[in-house]
């Protein structure tokens, strides 16, 4: 029996010793592979394709122009709050090429903790940023939290048509808090390269989801089939009123005729809901992608008729009071830049409209645009009384709460909300970060396709200039203590 017993324990501490070798010997491994990877590193960055490798993993995929971000180092750090329209949302990138991500990277050097919340809201005005920067001060004091030092601003563009009909996104907006802080395993270069791997499997089985995203150039073929698919959805949107799901069998003829062809691929992946859509969101969704096809190539007369013959044909489902927000905006919006329509043939067209409908009489929505363009000459001088009377409740509202503003005007010409940006802060001694002076410098020595798109919003490049703009603002109102609570 004793025997038995002394045989056993040699067993056991034999098992022991050769999981331990091997404990040791897989430590090993990875510690040769750590320091091989390390001295070849170089060679893996050049080798490799990176430009679809996101420098974190995205939360909100597609997805971010619905969500407010949230940048920190540590919850109790200082804080900076980028509020304004999709400049700040960056509605057009993922969010790690927004400007308060390039922001935060930016102030990230200082060595100080701090964090940014990316408060942006695609389409947004500033009597929506009014309302929404009150909630988020109340509730930050409700919840003891520590309130912004600095609020970046930059909003007015839509401001025709917010301050008219109001609002153009009004669904619930989420946070999504990326704490930026890495784990222990990420500075490994083991962790490294098994998601640089992992990046590119993705990218060679065209696995979209995840990867960093590309800007997607439409063309004559892609715009083809895109009015292909806006043809054949609204029969099918009228006769059953159905949700659009990716994975529904109305779009299979679509991705057939798209097989082998990776720009026609690209262009299903951005006309195709991920998620299921309501049919009536989706139709608005492709009549803002043709549009933009069109203000894109310069050609805002053809976005605007793109527009109205829709109205013309579905003009109770277009001035419905809960559907086609968005499109009304965006009429509005390219109306702005075109010349061909000049605002009397837009009445007629509306006017016929009424005519055809007599439930449209009373519709507040056409009568509404048929105020606007029956006054559009003086809209500018009305639109400027109602803004004045909001930006004074902003002042106070900073005020009350120790929050210093920074003001800053759009790196595109949008004369009219930049101009009134100007006299804000003169008129109340905050600071402008000029953007548009900066890329009108940077465009005439290096061309615009670096820092903007062909419809005005800004390149990753465009907004990482413009996160260097404020950074250098915020560091020289620090030198001087300004924004101190």
């Amino acid at each position: 029996m004793e025997e038995e017993n002394k045989s056993t324990s040699r067993k056991q501490a034999g098992l022991f010793f050769k999981m331990a070798l091997s404990c040791i010997s897989l430590l090993l491994a990875l510690g040769t592979a750590e320091v091989g990877l390390r001295l070849t590193g170089f060679y893996l960055e050049a080798g490799r394709p990176s430009e679809f490798i996101p420098p974190f993993d995205e939360k909100a995929y597609k997805n971010n122009d619905q969500t407010y971000e949230v940048f920190e180092t540590h919850q109790d750090s200082s804080v900076t709050l980028a509020i304004g329209d999709s400049f700040t949302n960056g509605g057009n990138v993922a969010s790690y090429d927004t400007y308060p991500f390039h922001l935060f990277q930016k102030l990230k050097e200082t060595g100080k903790k701090h964090s940014i919340l990316n408060y942006g809201k695609c389409e947004s005005n500033t009597l929506d940023l009014y309302r929404r920067l009150t909630l988020l001060l109340e509730e930050r004091k409700e919840r003891k939290l520590v309130q912004p030092k600095f609020a970046v601003m930059l909003i007015g563009s839509a401001d025709l048509f917010g301050f008219s009909f109001g609002a153009v996104n009004q669904e619930e907006i989420n946070k999504i808090r990326n704490p930026l802080e890495k784990n222990w395993y990420q500075d490994f270069r083991v962790y490294k390269v098994f998601r640089h791997l992992k990046y590119i499997v993705l990218n060679k089985l065209r696995i979209e989801k995840g990867l960093r995203q590309r800007q997607f150039e439409m063309g004559e073929k892609e715009l083809l089939l895109l009015r292909k698919i806006f043809a054949q959805s609204m029969p099918y949107f009228l006769r059953d009123k159905n949700n659009y799901d990716s994975k529904s069998d109305f779009f299979k003829p679509f991705w057939l005729e798209a097989k082998s062809d990776t720009s026609l691929e690209r262009l299903l992946l951005s006309a195709i809901p991920e998620r299921e859509l309501r049919g009536d969101l989706y139709i608005e969704w492709l009549l803002s992608l043709l549009s933009s096809y069109y203000s894109n190539k310069n050609q805002h007369s053809r976005s605007v008729e793109l527009f109205l013959n829709f109205a013309t044909r579905y003009p109770l489902l277009f001035w419905s009071q809960n559907m086609f927000k968005a499109a009304r905006y965006n009429l509005i919006q390219t109306f702005r830049f075109q010349s061909k329509f000049p605002p009397a043939k837009i009445i007629e067209i509306l006017k016929n409209q009424v005519e055809k409908e007599g439930q449209l009489k009373t519709n507040k929505n056409i009568n509404g645009f048929l105020e606007i363009l029956k006054s559009w000459d003086t809209q500018t001088q009305v639109l400027n009384l109602n803004r004045e009377k909001i930006w004074s409740k902003i002042i106070k509202l900073c005020k009350k709460y120790g929050v210093q503003i920074i003001l800053q005007n759009y790196p595109t010409d949008y004369h009219g909300a930049n101009a009134f940006l100007s006299k804000v802060s003169k008129q109340y001694d905050l600071p402008l970060v000029n953007n548009f002076k900066v890329f009108k410098e940077l465009i005439q020595k290096e061309g615009r396709s670096r820092y903007l798109y062909d419809d005005d919003h800004c390149t990753p490049e465009g907004y990482r200039v413009m996160a260097l703009n404020i950074a250098n603002t915020i560091s020289l109102l620090n030198r001087k203590g300004i924004g101190t609570h």
